[in-house]
């Protein structure tokens, strides 16, 4: 019975029953990236982009999630991961949901307070350069490395004015 049903699998049946538009049929529906849906899955039109195909249950818990904004996302980031329409191969399966998490960034993620002391850490200056700093990293291409360094110890030794000048010999 069991393998009865498998072999009677119709693709009509998993992707609308044949009737115009997915949802029509309880089936996947296509959506562009306005976040509308345009048709059911499977029938893409000459000139169209990648198409983003949803389940009816899906789309409804983005569309609660944040309307036509949120589908709009997930078709975008289908296209971005997959932008290729007539890619031959296996099909890229991409999250509907985003996986950044959209929480303030001076709020604490696990309990949801105020970030202590985040008002020293974005007031921490940057070392200041000195002349020697800005001298010998223009003359080196791989910086840092101990060539650079030694070079830097030797100019802040001598003077940034006069290292690197070759010394004029007394004859």
């Amino acid at each position: 019975m069991l393998i009865n049903d498998i072999l009677s699998e119709d693709l009509r049946a998993w992707f609308g029953k044949g009737k115009k538009g997915g949802a029509g049929g309880g089936g996947w529906d296509r959506y562009n990236s306005k976040g509308e849906r345009i048709g059911k899955c499977g029938d893409s039109k000459k000139g169209e982009g990648k198409p983003k195909c949803l389940s009816k249950s899906k789309a409804a818990k983005l569309r609660a999630k944040g309307g036509k904004k949120e589908i709009a996302k997930a078709v975008n980031r289908k296209r971005r991961k997959d932008g290729n329409k007539n890619r031959k191969g296996k099909a890229k399966n991409v999250s509907n949901e985003s996986l950044y998490l959209e929480i303030p960034f001076d709020q604490c993620p696990q309990c949801g307070g105020p970030i202590e002391g985040l008002d020293e850490a974005k007031k921490k200056k940057k070392p200041k350069r000195d002349a020697c700093y800005h001298k010998v990293k223009s003359r080196y291409k791989i910086w840092p490395s101990a060539y650079a360094s030694g070079a830097l110890v030797q100019c802040r030794k001598k003077g940034a004015k006069n290292w690197g000048n070759k010394s004029k010999k007394k004859k």
